[in-house]
């Protein structure tokens, strides 16, 4: 820990200060997000079943959408400071900014180069992927920043000799993990996976005492914290959960898992939510980089945990391996039994592989694990350093797609509600509605709750409350919000286009023959 310590700190100060400035720019970007950019429906679910109902509604009626700790944490934010985009998105912001402070300390521990310390941080906080869960109301960035605490208390754990409450670190480390968990049931796997690292690791310790001493240590300090926390928050919610809403969000193969990372954090500004046409290019270089590419990396980089493995089985004493050895074979160990776990789930009990935000810890995971890679080629002969500069340069060419794929005006999945606060301000300023004379809208299904969540957030006593039976096909509405997969239901009805959002495609229509559109500003 000492030497590890002392050489990362000979990073010059602009690497130390880049290192610092790039995860707070992407924390105020973030916080911008978080207060402008329009609710989502995935959002407006959670604040319209489970905070504006009872607070056991939490605990008794269960759907994937409630990530639990998530949920409660958006229900208190909520009660104490109103209704707001920001209010319920204020826990997703303070889950992310964990995550981006133990990245910073998790880069800085681990990386002695000081180039490779800051291609690291930049492309773990910058991939636009990552980015949107560390602003929008989910749990995912909440889940994936305790995590990130929990995997550097674990490697601090083994590094630093001096410690002198050393099981109190993984005790803490189990702790966030089960945090993780409540924060998303996604990290129950790689939470498994890590936990499983430091039973075999403590198991197999000769110095750890004898073998009841070590399964009484592996008990009280991994397990045992892991299952309370995760317990204390799942076991109710899932005591109501209805068989099978699970599993009802993925693939049948782990390519359609590759595919989707690969979309979506390289070619984020290519959004096929939203119909997005996509050049023949980048199309050509997805199907690369998913079917070869990814795969030949994941090979090299479980290829490269074996010698770490055999130095550890021939010292079992995981404290007497390299600081890079012992990184590389928890980190890259966590990997491999999260990715083991998943397939051993789909062929099991027909789980099915995770898909995009699903498996945004194996983004996370794949990012640390080359990092680390890199890292080690630079420490060995000059043939090596030269393979892990060239290693280095897919890292800046995603960071530069990274970067290219930057927004603050949509989140990626749920680009289709864009514009839902800019319609709901242009509805607003519409003439002959009150209280007593409601104004009823007939909308897209993907749109009700969002456009509830502004009726609820402004008082707006004048506007009816939009359902989704009758159908807005039915007719007989004063206006419509519609996709542009709802043109059978313009045609149908005659309806004319009063505004039509440049981001989303949403259309804000009433009825008449006549088409005009037009575009106010951005907000």
């Amino acid at each position: 820990m000492a030497e590890l310590d002392s050489k990362t700190r000979t990073a010059p100060p602009l690497c130390v200060l880049l290192g610092i400035a790039i995860p707070a720019c992407v924390f105020a970007i973030n916080v911008y997000r978080a207060a402008h950019q329009s609710i989502t429906a995935d959002e407006a679910f959670t604040y319209d079943w489970y905070i504006v109902n009872p607070w056991n509604w939490i605990f008794i009626v269960y759907s994937t959408n409630n990530h639990v700790l998530h949920t409660l944490l958006c229900r208190l934010s909520v009660t104490l400071l109103g209704t707001s985009e920001l209010a319920m998105r204020l826990p997703s912001l303070l889950g992310g900014l964990l995550y981006l402070v133990f990245v910073y300390k998790l880069c800085r521990y681990l990386f002695r180069n000081q180039w490779i310390f800051l291609l690291a941080v930049a492309a773990l906080t910058l991939n636009p992927f990552i980015m949107d869960y560390l602003s929008a109301a989910r749990g995912y960035g909440m889940g994936l920043g305790f995590f990130i605490a929990a995997l550097y208390l674990a490697l601090r754990f083994f590094g630093d000799e001096a410690d002198a409450t050393p099981g109190r670190r993984i005790s803490f480390a189990t702790v966030l993990l089960g945090l993780a968990s409540a924060a998303n049931l996604i990290f129950l796997f790689p939470a498994a996976a890590l936990a499983g690292m430091l039973t075999v690791l403590r198991a197999a310790d000769p110095n750890a005492g004898g073998w009841w001493q070590r399964l009484r240590w592996i008990a009280a300090r991994v397990w045992l914290p892991l299952a309370l926390t995760a317990g204390l928050f799942l076991a109710i919610p899932l005591a109501h959960e209805v068989s099978g809403s699970l599993n009802k969000y993925g693939k049948d193969s782990l390519r359609d898992t590759t595919l989707s990372l690969v979309q979506r954090s390289l070619f984020h500004q290519y959004n096929v939510y939203r119909g997005d046409v996509i050049p023949g290019i980048v199309t050509r270089w997805t199907g690369v980089l998913t079917d070869w590419i990814v795969p030949a990396s994941m090979a090299l980089l479980l290829i490269a945990l074996a010698p770490p493995c055999f130095r550890w089985l021939k010292v079992r004493d995981p404290h007497r391996l390299g600081n890079l050895d012992r990184a590389y074979l928890v980190i890259g160990g966590v990997l491999a039994l999260s990715l083991g776990l998943l397939v051993a789930a789909h062929y099991l009990i027909g789980m099915l592989y995770p898909l995009d935000r699903t498996a945004l810890y194996l983004a996370a995971l794949l990012t640390l694990a080359w990092m680390l890679l890199i890292e080690k080629a630079l420490a060995l002969p000059r043939l090596n350093r030269t393979l892990g500069m060239l290693a280095g340069a897919p890292v800046a060419a995603a960071i530069l797609l990274f970067v290219r794929g930057f927004t603050t005006s949509y989140y990626y999945e749920w680009s289709y509600d864009a514009g839902t606060k800019r319609i709901f301000h242009l509805l607003e300023k519409q003439n002959g509605f009150s209280s007593s004379r409601r104004m009823k809208l007939g909308v897209d299904w993907k749109l009700d709750m969002s456009l509830n969540f502004y009726r609820h957030m402004y008082r707006a006593d004048w506007m009816a409350k939009v359902e989704r039976d009758p159908p807005a096909e039915a007719g007989g509405f004063d206006y419509y919000v519609l996709l542009p997969e709802d043109e059978k239901t313009t045609r149908k009805l005659g309806l004319r286009v009063i505004y039509l959002d440049p981001i989303s495609g949403q259309e804000l229509k009433a009825p008449g023959e006549r088409t005009a559109r037009s575009t106010p500003e951005r907000d």
